[in-house]
């Protein structure tokens, strides 16, 4: 009975976890369009930018796709594939394995899935990854490896959600300028009276 109830506990712990992944993931992703969007508009004032909200929603709806992984990839398999205390050699190996094995999935899965949930189709989606996964790949390598490193050999645990969800949202920013900066500005034309 006491292995059973263990069992359930951890269950439900990973569940807690998994759905405070979805809401952090989908939040950042949006938000960091929102802002994205907000500094687009007031460089491009005079170009009567509007804010385009199934853009918005697409990056959120990335985040809760992406979520699931995430959680499984950082909590589980991560922590099964490299476990031990926070050494530096373990840390290295941690950063290591996320750059080569979770940053190519997120960049792809990012890339692809924005095309197909902006309505541009399954081939664009193809071009954008073409044209865009390795200078993502490469700023990847510039900003998360240096920032993973701190979070997993120096920071203490209760501090690293907060400095993860700071950085993760700079990186959204980037990613939803990076991504969107070649396609036409969403104009609306003003009525006149």
């Amino acid at each position: 009975m006491g292995l059973k109830l263990t069992k359930l506990g951890q269950k439900s712990t990973f569940e807690n976890k998994l759905h405070m992944s979805i809401y952090v993931s989908c939040g950042l992703l949006g938000a960091g369009d929102v802002v994205c969007q907000g500094c687009e508009m007031l460089v491009n004032k005079n170009l009567h930018q509007k804010f385009n909200r199934n853009r918005t929603e697409s990056m959120f709806l990335i985040g809760l796709a992406m979520a699931p992984f995430g959680q499984i990839w950082y909590f589980r398999l991560m922590e099964k594939l490299i476990p031990g205390a926070p050494t530096m050699e373990i840390a290295l190996k941690k950063v290591l394995a996320d750059q080569i094995v979770a940053g190519p999935v997120f960049i792809s899965f990012f890339l692809f899935g924005k095309e197909l949930l902006e309505g541009r189709g399954g081939s664009v989606g193809i071009t954008e990854l073409k044209d865009k996964f390795l200078p993502l790949y490469m700023a990847s390598w510039c900003v998360w490896p240096p920032a993973q490193l701190l979070l997993f050999k120096f920071l203490p645990a209760e501090r690293r959600f907060r400095y993860l969800a700071g950085l993760t949202f700079c990186w959204n920013f980037f990613l939803s300028w990076y991504t969107h900066k070649d396609l036409p500005l969403y104009i609306g034309k003003e009525k006149k009276k």
